[in-house]
């Protein structure tokens, strides 16, 4: 009963042309907790409370975590800071938005609380 509440873990290939060649990848999904733990890596406060979110890291760590198999072999920190524009777009296309979910979030809520009080009253 418990498995409905967790992501599935499956790995997935996924396939994407590049300069003529078929690419597939082995990636896995990244649950809401490691992308969580990702974004706090990413995120850094000065003195004056001003944040800052470094966008190149949080799309490195996450590519890093998520692809467990490619034609190119590991896929790290080093690799990544070396590919071009066009391969770099193709796996930008894997990486979750760091900050859409939470807006999302709010509308959830408030139509959360009138569904329930709604249906509290059948």
């Amino acid at each position: 009963m418990a498995d409905k509440w967790r992501m599935d873990q499956t790995i997935k290939e996924v396939e994407f042309e590049y300069r003529g060649e078929t690419v597939i990848l082995k990636v896995k999904p990244i649950t809401w907790s490691k992308k969580n733990q990702i974004i706090s890596q990413c995120t850094t406060y000065s003195k004056d409370g001003e944040g800052k979110f470094n966008l190149d890291h949080y799309n490195k760590e996450c590519l890093k975590y998520m692809v467990v198999e490619a034609p190119w072999g590991k896929t790290d920190h080093v690799f990544l800071s070396e590919i071009d524009d066009v391969l770099g777009a193709k796996l930008s296309q894997l990486i979750p938005s760091p900050g859409v979910e939470g807006e999302a979030n709010m509308d959830f809520f408030g139509r959360g609380s009138e569904s329930s009080s709604t249906e509290g009253e059948k």
